[in-house]
Order: C-alpha cells, then structure tokens, then sequence
C-alpha cells in the first residue's frame, strides 16, 4: 500500500498537517499518530509492521495499535487515497 502520486501532504504550523487530494480537493487533517503512520508508509514500510512501530512510538498496548492502524487505513482506502 502507497499513498497515491497526485496526493499532497502539507505541514501545519503547530499541527501535524494535512492532506489534499488535488483530485476532488477534499482535505483531510493529520493528527501525530495518523502523521506517523503516513511518514513510515512514505519511507516503505510494510503494512505489517505498522501496529508494531505504532504501539513502540506511543506506548500502545499491541491489539489497540492493530485497531487504530487498521482503522487508519480503511479510512485511507475509503477515500481513495492509496494505491493498494
């Protein structure tokens, strides 16, 4: 899974971001987790190791951070914006 080419990812001042699709110009805030789990799928990561980063960053137990990334990526998915 990649984040789609034509998706821009845009820093915040004092926030975490946001996302753009140029395609249909919806915009969709980051929060820090969703900021992280973006930066490790930019840099390659596997989908699988995800929760596993996710819970050692911020000290999750490891079925909430299965959740939370799950729930990330559908959410990503939903809105068309990755590439599976």
């Amino acid at each position: 899974m990649r984040i789609r080419p034509e998706i821009r990812r845009q820093p915040a001042a004092g926030a975490h971001g946001w996302l753009w699709d140029p395609r249909t110009g919806s915009v969709f805030g980051l929060n820090r987790s969703s900021a992280f789990l973006l930066d490790l799928l930019a840099g390659g990561a596997a989908e699988a190791e995800l929760p596993e980063r996710l819970a050692a960053a911020f000290g999750l137990e490891a079925p909430a951070a299965v959740d939370d990334t799950r729930a990330f990526l559908r959410q990503l998915a939903e809105h068309d914006l990755v590439e599976l």
